[in-house]
């Protein structure tokens, strides 16, 4: 393990930054759930998941672009700044106007601040300054939880105000961090000629077709199994902690590797062992756990926990598959992968409409990843075999002499 993930303090910032801003997510779930009860939590699920479809979408098309111009990070920082201010707002219009469920409106205005946020620590992290990520993580952190013990309510709509209060501190800190003590170099994205950075149509189509459908499908036709999924996901987060740390280490690692698909199947294997085996012990221990987190031994539906921690080691091992394709400079090969996978995902989440089935949504998102992760390292399989094709043909030109 330590070969994976090395001795320097930047890399151990990167995971803890990882999991503290999942952290984040944890104290706003476990507010919500206490203060609105299971139902409560199902109707804030899909207004969460909007929030992260704007995130993802955000960094893709705006972020990532911005961060690998010729502008000087100071001024990439202060454009992205507005333009997200004014996403945020934008987004703060659409989805709170005619709509009477209070959720919408909070999550919406708390768009304005989570943005700009989540760009200084997205820009923090991929210009190699993951200590000064972890700093405003924990800001994040610190300033939320404080808001929601000193502001304590019987509503779920106003428990989402603490975390309004706690995000926008983090994020006036975050950018005056960023302005005040910004360190000339290049970037992790011209180092590694631009592979780290997303791509808009695979974040369209993970969005339109895997975050958002999962939860609004639950939320029409269940509210209480709505909550106990996000339940299951907090569980979850643990696990997607190391794999995005894993990820986000893999790059620098793949591109240095002799033999990039080699250390690609090591660190899979080891991201989707330990998430396996977190998720058995999650599921195992489901009752007492469900007690100590949220006051109730049956707040989760074993059969919706396990359905959702099982999605853990395909995501890893898809995710470090992923890596390896854009290392292969063959993203098309990828998101030819997240189409097909989607295909037989939303074929799943229409027979669970028709169905009426909560569970069935569950486990066709399972199946869906399940083959997006064969997909991908069947993809990256295939330029190796060509390789070898190649060098058989050159071996046997020369010879034969033709």
């Amino acid at each position: 393990m330590k070969r994976l993930l090395g001795h320097r303090p930047r890399r151990l910032a990167a995971i803890l930054d990882q999991l503290m801003y999942a952290a984040v997510n944890f104290v706003v779930t476990l507010a919500v759930a206490h203060q609105a009860g299971v139902d409560g939590l199902g109707r804030f699920t899909l207004p969460f998941a909007l929030l992260l479809a704007a995130q993802g979408i955000h960094r893709a098309a705006l972020v990532d672009p911005l961060m690998a111009s010729d502008l000087p990070p100071q001024r990439v920082t202060l454009l992205t700044s507005w333009l997200s201010s004014l996403l945020g707002g934008s987004i703060c219009l659409a989805v709170s106007y005619g709509m009477e469920e209070s959720y919408l409106a909070v999550v919406a205005v708390v768009l304005v601040f989570w943005l700009p946020l989540d760009l200084v620590r997205h820009l923090l992290i991929k210009t190699g300054r993951s200590p000064s990520a972890c700093i405003l993580s924990a800001t994040t952190l610190a300033s939320t939880a404080t808001a929601f013990l000193i502001a304590p309510s019987d509503s779920g709509t106003l428990a989402l105000l603490p975390w309004l209060a706690g995000v926008a501190v983090a994020c006036i800190i975050g950018h005056i961090r960023v302005r005040h003590s910004w360190e000339t170099g290049r970037t992790l994205g011209d180092i590694s000629n631009g592979i780290i950075f997303g791509s808009v149509g695979d974040a369209l189509l993970y969005q339109a077709a895997w975050g958002v459908p999962i939860n609004a499908i639950l939320s029409i036709l269940d509210t209480a199994v709505a909550g106990e999924y996000r339940a299951a996901v907090t569980f979850a987060s643990p696990a997607y902690v190391l794999i995005a740390a894993v990820q986000t280490l893999a790059y620098g690692r793949l591109l240095r590797a002799p033999e990039p698909r080699r250390a690609a199947c090591r660190l899979a294997a080891y991201s989707s062992i330990v998430s396996a085996a977190y998720a058995a012990a999650v599921v195992v221990a489901s009752r007492p756990l469900s007690e100590l987190v949220f006051g109730n031994p049956s707040f989760i539906d074993p059969l919706i926990l396990l359905l959702t921690l099982s999605q853990a080691p395909f995501i890893a091992a898809s995710t470090l598959g992923a890596v390896l394709i854009k290392v292969q400079r063959r993203s098309s090969r990828l998101f030819a992968a997240r189409i097909t996978a989607t295909g037989a995902l939303v074929a799943g989440f229409i027979a669970a409409i028709i169905m009426r089935s909560e569970s069935l949504a569950i486990a066709a998102l399972l199946l869906g990843v399940a083959l997006q992760a064969l997909l991908v390292w069947s993809f990256s399989r295939s330029r190796r075999r060509s390789d070898k094709d190649r060098a058989r043909i050159h071996t046997a030109r020369n010879t034969t002499g033709v």
